[in-house]
């Protein structure tokens, strides 16, 4: 009987070889898609398991500056069978969708909300560890919002914040944006025709609407949480402190490969309607520069002016 460290080695050419389709047939360029596989079936790449799919990663990486590119490796999944090329291409050949959470699937609800909490001063406090997916965690953001819907000024803090749903991110916006905003961010994607463009949506309440907005950003927040500090930041609503993030300005897709390897694809470039430009690899960059630890200090200082 084959041990598991056998069938692994054994498969370690089939699993660069996918890594290179889902790539080829995924990311957003598709004339840099090309290069990618290319040069990443050029490279000698060894290991297992995670070994695997952290080299693999750094080869991609190499090639190619973009954070949302990465391959991860689930020991309890690695007897799960390796699935073919056209089989990738197939799913990859078709519209898709951007993924909700890191990781794929919808996340456990509340995960990634704080407790809100009100400081002195009347400025409410809320920690975003992670943007949810609003159909399992809509609820819980919206009663979050709602005790702290009658402070004068709101700190979101978002420094350990590493992504998630670009509906919850727009969920949480439309509470300081008029419901007559309109456009919040367009994103564009290899495999449709049209771009999405994500709009304010209804919400409970319009109390935090004229609110003071700051926002608490470091070099760890990634992906949908640096979204919603860019989005609000270039339309001016809100004040951005903290540092300089980690630029992960794309949506992705998590497409498994088999044999407990996933693969990250960035799927979409994004726009905002103002600036026309996105964060993709610069970061979002911050209004008011300091250390991640003292940000929230800073930002209260300002709210209580």
């Amino acid at each position: 009987m084959k041990t598991l460290a056998l069938i692994l080695a054994l498969t370690t050419p089939e699993i660069v070889d996918r890594t290179a389709v889902v790539i080829e047939h995924g990311f957003v360029d598709a004339d840099k898609a090309r290069v990618i596989a290319s040069k990443l079936r050029e490279q000698k790449i060894e290991g297992q398991g995670r070994e695997l799919a952290d080299a693999l990663t750094k080869a991609i990486q190499s090639i190619e500056n973009d954070g949302q590119l990465n391959v991860r490796f689930d020991p309890a999944r690695a007897d799960e069978p390796l699935r073919s090329a056209d089989e990738i291409r197939a799913q990859l050949n078709t519209p898709m969708q951007m993924r909700r959470v890191p990781g794929g699937g919808a996340a456990p609800e509340p995960e990634g909300i704080g407790e809100p909490r009100m400081l002195e001063g009347n400025v409410g406090y809320l920690k975003l560890d992670l943007f949810p997916d609003p159909f399992s965690a809509g609820d819980a953001m919206q009663a979050a919002l709602a005790k702290i819907q009658n402070a004068d000024a709101v700190i979101l803090d978002l420094r350990q914040n590493r992504g998630g749903s670009q509906p919850m991110v727009n969920l949480v916006a439309s509470y300081f944006l008029p419901t007559n905003h309109g456009e919040l961010l367009t994103s564009r994607f290899r495999n449709m025709p049209e771009p999405r463009v994500s709009r304010v949506v209804e919400t409970p309440t319009r109390a935090l609407e004229d609110a003071k907005l700051y926002i608490l950003i470091s070099a760890k927040t990634f992906s949908a949480g640096e979204a919603f500090a860019y989005i609000l930041q270039q339309f001016g609503r809100a004040t951005v402190v903290g540092e300089k993030t980690r630029g992960g300005g794309r949506h992705n897709a998590m497409v498994p490969i088999g044999a407990g390897y996933t693969v990250s694809v960035s799927i979409a470039n994004v726009e905002h309607p103002k600036t026309k430009t996105s964060w993709q690899s610069t970061g979002v960059v911050p209004d008011v520069a300091t250390e991640a630890d003292a940000a929230l200090d800073e930002a209260v200082k300002l709210a209580r002016k």
